[in-house]
């Protein structure tokens, strides 16, 4: 028997969806500000400034992005159990290991059935919390590029220092290689909640917009005995 729960709450749900606009955002222009494949003539209208519009789509959209990473930051220690920052950690606990443990023989196919949890297993969690770094540095080495261009502003002198052991060049491919891999883990996380939705039969694609999932009523028994 499934039951109803409401998992996702609104706060995550919304720093989701606005990742998703602001990363693809980011990636278009930002591959573009690095290798301007699209050439627009000068007589165009908008044609002297189109870098100029690019970069500054880029920059507004940033902003957007740390805006709901800060969201998010935040809503991991105010949130409901599902939200909180510990599912990045499973490894402090010895229930978490032992999640961890039975999501790696899924995965290797020593197990045959998914471990049951309500929220994101222990192996998708430790999986996000590498991702939550990537998204730091990603913000931290944008800004120092930023920062480059106004060395008395607020940004060089937050972030000025790292040109003390990395070039510019160097901050550069790190910023671009980290969209690459962003990207990569996209279409990952993209076919993983197909799979798994399949498999476990839970909602898990339609709670992101939800914020319901279906779990059994067991499961459900344990999670009311925990609150």
């Amino acid at each position: 028997m499934l039951r109803r729960l409401y998992v996702w709450e609104i706060p995550v749900r919304l720093t989701h969806w606005v990742n998703v606009l602001s990363i693809v955002v980011l990636s278009f222009t930002g591959y573009y500000i690095g290798n301007p494949w699209i050439l627009v003539s000068a007589r165009e209208w908008y044609g002297p400034y189109f870098m100029g519009i690019v970069r500054f789509t880029h920059f507004v959209f940033a902003f957007i992005f740390v805006a709901s990473l800060l969201l998010r930051t935040y809503w991991a220690f105010v949130g409901n159990a599902w939200a909180s920052w510990r599912n990045l950690f499973p490894f402090l606990t010895a229930e978490g290991r032992k999640s961890l443990g039975d999501a790696l023989k899924y995965y290797l196919f020593l197990r045959r059935e998914p471990p049951e949890v309500v929220g994101h297993n222990a192996l998708a969690g430790l999986t996000y919390a590498v991702i939550v770094f990537l998204y730091f540095l990603q913000t931290f080495t944008g800004f120092a590029l930023l920062g480059e261009v106004n060395t008395e502003g607020i940004w060089y002198k937050l972030t000025g220092w790292v040109f003390v052991f990395v070039s510019n060049q160097v901050l550069r491919q790190i910023h671009h290689l980290i969209m690459w891999l962003l990207i990569a883990f996209a279409v990952h996380h993209v076919y993983a909640a197909m799979l798994i939705d399949n498999e476990e039969g839970n909602g898990l694609m339609s709670s992101i917009f939800s914020g319901f999932k279906f779990v059994h009523a067991s499961l459900l028994k344990k999670v009311n005995n925990k609150g």
